[in-house]
């Protein structure tokens, strides 16, 4: 056998032997995974309540209208609604004959209902809402000799009034005298036709604990 001859049978013998384990190779090499796409969802497009109609945007993004009528069964999250209950957004399943609808469910998207887990009421509690202090009528100035009061009302204006044996006076729920009153006392008043008929002074919080040390 000539050398070139034994040079050939050597190669073929060589490519039969790596050829397989090549091919076992490339067959072990995972596939690529696979891109997950989002699901798309039909969703309500437009409500009119008023005309009992309804647009769905489906899931090729085409926008048909369909009628409503009462024979219509609409649900919203598995309850039975109006059609004015509907909103834009809502994703939903429908029935129809033509345009015509015979059944619609309506879901509310997962990102628009509300957290009711402890995590999600906690964040919800989590930035109160500022209180505003709550703002009072109150004696700016007390004139016992000419039996007169100016009191300062909610929108800061002054007002004086005459005080009259007519008058009820009461202090933190007890009958009073004008001489009892100071200014800062808190006041609710009754007035008729410009004339003071009634005024209820209570002493505010801050100044009735500084009483009691």
């Amino acid at each position: 056998m000539s050398r070139y001859l034994k040079l050939l049978l050597g190669t073929l013998v060589i490519a039969a032997v790596v050829a397989p384990g090549s091919l076992f190779a490339a067959q072990k090499q995972p596939a690529a995974p696979k891109e997950k796409k989002a699901k798309v969802y039909a969703k309500i497009s437009a409500v009119d309540a008023a005309k009992n109609s309804v647009t769905i945007t489906d899931t090729d993004g085409k926008d048909t209208q369909y009628t409503v009528d009462k024979f219509t069964t609409i649900t919203l999250d598995g309850k039975n609604v109006k059609l004015a209950d509907l909103t834009t957004g809502l994703r939903v399943d429908i029935s129809a004959d033509g345009t015509k609808l015979a059944h619609l469910d309506a879901t509310t998207p997962p990102e628009e209902k509300p957290d009711k887990t402890a995590a999600g009421k906690k964040q919800a509690g989590a930035a109160p809402k500022d209180k505003k202090a709550k703002v009072y009528a109150k004696i700016s100035a007390v004139d016992a000799a000419k039996n007169s009061v100016t009191i300062t009302d909610t929108d800061g204006k002054d007002t004086q009034y005459a005080v009259d044996m007519g008058t009820t006076i009461s202090l933190d729920g007890k009958s009073a005298k004008l001489a009892d009153l100071t200014a800062g006392l808190r006041v609710d008043i009754n007035i008729s036709v410009g004339k003071l008929t009634r005024l209820d002074a209570a002493t505010p919080p801050a100044d009735k604990s500084d009483k009691k040390k």
